[in-house]
């Protein structure tokens, strides 16, 4: 579709206006125009109609032919002007022309705009691809100029007729001396004549040549180039250049002398470490469970002799089959005491290797919140009175959740009886609430709080916190790791905050409703 063009008139007369566009109409130019005669409205013309022509008379109200050019440099400066006025000396046409008119037109030879609207046209649009090609000759100059390529163009005879910097930089010759030399004078005697000959051959017959090249810098230095050479053929196809891409491969040519001189084989060598990573892993893997399986079995295997020891420690105890002096009741209530302790850490390494083993599931079950508390509560409230700590239980509405109770419950007595341990005086405070589809439960003491550094480390197995606070507190340091492990298969979660010296808050989080896929 034939573009139409947009045609400013700059006119005051209505008839010399009308007469303007009957011609443009004769000479069957499409277009659509617009009229105006003040300077205030040719300015907002040019910044909102945006015209592709200008048609300006000389003389106008309020300025003149020569203002409105000088206008449009500034504005619009690539739109085309010509001058269309009823009498022009001499004198001014030439000045007119010099300030940058494409064309002037006596109204009394109004025959002639056709043309010149035309040619003004055409000599717009040379411009404009003029201004195209320089454009683009100036990136590809600048793409040569900073390429991190060597760039070398010879003549057909092979003479250097241009090199970018980084030829220069690289070989250490300055164009100067390089310029009409041809690049043999870069040789170094590790390029066979033969590997040359065949180069020249292929580019000479107007094909592409790639391969290597051993060359020597201005100082001696030899150095491994990657080249890529192409000719260049005029409109005709006849070869008139050479154009060389050089990459400097010279440290991975070192690299690769190095690995062959050693006998490295980079794929042998990451296979092995494969190979070795894979062993290792197995090896680790079949430790582990050889570890789960021990600790399951001697577990089970000393329960059994434990239970009959405290069994009949309290047998003893309770004075049968004769009656026990204060020093054999305090042996035998070590003896007791310290079963219970030794049961207690061996149900715990049960415990966790069975989860590491993934020997436990979930059994789910609907159940109140807040009663499994009260339970909890009521099984720690004599420890607690034994060491003259109150426990203060503060709950909200009835909350039921769908979850694994006992496994709750081993959780919360756990935190609850750490709670009570290791605080010597003030309270230990359990609240229960709900959060959305969250039920949480916040077991806070105000004991001797938890260093911050050492946060991170209370849910790992077989960690006691050293410090003078702790040390004389019994404890195997696997009930936080076991209910946190608990707790993650119950789909909820453990968090901790603490200020040391003065109090702890665990925090349990519980879905109220997600159902494992173990649930029954």
């Amino acid at each position: 579709m034939e573009k139409i063009l947009k045609i400013l008139i700059v006119e005051d007369y209505p008839s010399d206006a009308e007469l303007i566009r009957q011609e443009i109409k004769r000479n069957e130019i499409p277009f659509n125009h617009m009229v105006v005669e003040s300077k205030e409205d040719y300015i907002n013309s040019l910044k909102n109609y945006v015209p592709d022509v200008i048609l300006s008379d000389y003389v106008l109200p309020d300025f003149d032919g020569l203002t409105a050019l000088s206008i449009k440099e500034e504005i619009a400066p690539s739109v085309p002007f010509i001058l269309v006025t009823g009498t022009l000396n001499e004198e001014t046409a030439v000045e007119i022309m010099k300030a940058g008119a494409d064309d002037y037109i006596i109204k009394g030879h109004i025959g002639r705009l056709g043309t010149a609207i035309n040619t003004a046209l055409e000599k717009k649009e040379i411009l404009l691809q003029k201004k195209e090609a320089e454009q683009r000759l100036s990136i590809l100059s600048r793409a040569v100029e900073q390429n991190p390529a060597s760039i070398v163009l010879t003549d057909i005879d092979g003479n250097i007729e241009y090199v970018n910097p980084k030829f220069t930089e690289l070989t250490g010759y300055s164009e100067k001396e390089i310029l009409g030399e041809n690049p043999r004078f870069l040789k170094s005697k590790n390029t066979s004549p033969e590997a040359y000959k065949e180069l020249w051959q292929t580019i000479t017959s107007g094909k592409e040549w790639q391969g290597e090249f051993q060359n020597r810098k201005k100082n001696g230095d030899v150095y491994f180039e990657s080249a890529l050479i192409s000719p260049i053929a005029d409109e005709s196809g006849k070869i008139t250049h050479f154009l060389a891409v050089k990459e400097d491969i010279t440290e991975r040519k070192i690299a690769e002398e190095v690995l062959r001189n050693y006998g490295f084989h980079l794929e042998e060598t990451v296979k092995k470490r494969t190979t070795e990573l894979e062993l290792a892993k197995d090896r680790a893997e079949s430790a582990d469970r050889l570890k789960t399986a021990f600790l399951l079995n001697m577990s089970h295997e000393l329960r059994t002799p434990l239970n009959s020891i405290i069994g009949f420690s309290g047998i003893l105890l309770q004075e049968f089959p004769g009656p026990l002096n204060n020093e054999q009741k305090k042996q035998l209530g070590m003896i007791q005491s310290s079963g219970r302790h030794l049961l207690s850490l061996i149900n715990d390494i049960l415990d966790l290797s069975k989860i590491e083993a993934g020997q436990i599931s979930a059994n789910y079950e609907y159940f109140y919140l807040e009663k499994l508390l009260e339970e909890v509560v009521e099984l720690e409230e004599p420890t607690a009175f034994n060491k003259g700590i109150a426990i203060h239980y503060i709950k909200d509405d009835p909350i039921e959740i769908f979850c694994d109770r006992k496994r709750v419950l081993q959780v919360m007595l756990n935190l609850l009886n750490n709670a009570i341990k290791f605080t010597e005086k003030g309270t230990v405070t359990i609240r229960c609430y709900r959060e959305f589809e969250i039920a949480k439960v916040d077991v806070a003491d105000t004991g001797i709080g938890i260093k911050k550094e050492n946060i991170s480390k209370l849910f790992k197995p077989f960690i006691q916190l050293e410090n003078d606070l702790t040390r004389n507190y019994e404890g195997s340091g696997l009930g936080l790791s076991i209910s946190k492990k608990l707790m993650d298969l119950l789909h909820g979660d453990i968090t901790v905050k603490s200020n040391y010296g003065s109090g702890t808050i665990f925090t349990v989080s519980i879905p109220v409703t997600i159902e494992n896929e173990n649930s029954n």
